[in-house]
């Protein structure tokens, strides 16, 4: 389990570094239109026919194992919602290190994204169930950003 976890904290780091080539302009001009690009970047993560149009333009990296095709249902598929909170995680973390995350790693900073790893992981099934139980608020947002007809405990108030 630690060897897969490690494996994913690279993955993400690597996702993280390619936020750039998917979203060019997310660290330019003010930082009140960081914002507003940011939370527009992940409106369209959260959007499942912009994921299956993206997904779509992937190549395998092996052509004898082509990815599986999706059909008009993307939302259904496990791969696109884990796509989906894969990229708000990533681009969360580009947006917060602001573009340096493999160049502040320290100890402790891969900690916390082993943390977030878990997160996801846990993002990723309440979303696939339809239901998730977190008091963490980057979490809760995501979820209804994803999946607003979801149910999320605690309630909102």
């Amino acid at each position: 389990m630690t060897a897969e976890v490690e494996a994913d904290v690279d993955q993400l780091i690597d996702l993280a570094e390619q936020t750039p080539g998917l979203f060019p302009d997310i660290l330019r001009g003010t930082s009140e239109a960081q914002r507003a690009d940011h939370a527009e970047i992940e409106s369209l993560i959260a959007t499942p026919s912009k994921m299956l149009d993206f997904y779509s333009s992937l190549e395998s990296p092996n052509p004898e194992r082509p990815y599986p095709s999706i059909g008009l249902t993307p939302e259904r598929w496990a791969l696109i919602r884990w796509l989906q909170v894969n990229m708000l995680f990533a681009v969360d973390l580009h947006v917060r290190y602001r573009g340096t995350l493999r160049a502040t790693l320290t100890p402790g900073l891969r900690m916390r994204l082993e943390h977030d790893i878990h997160d996801l992981q846990i993002l990723a099934l309440g979303v696939l169930e339809g239901a998730l139980a977190t008091n963490e608020q980057k979490l809760r947002r995501w979820f209804h950003l994803l999946l607003p007809t979801g149910l999320l405990y605690p309630a909102d108030r």
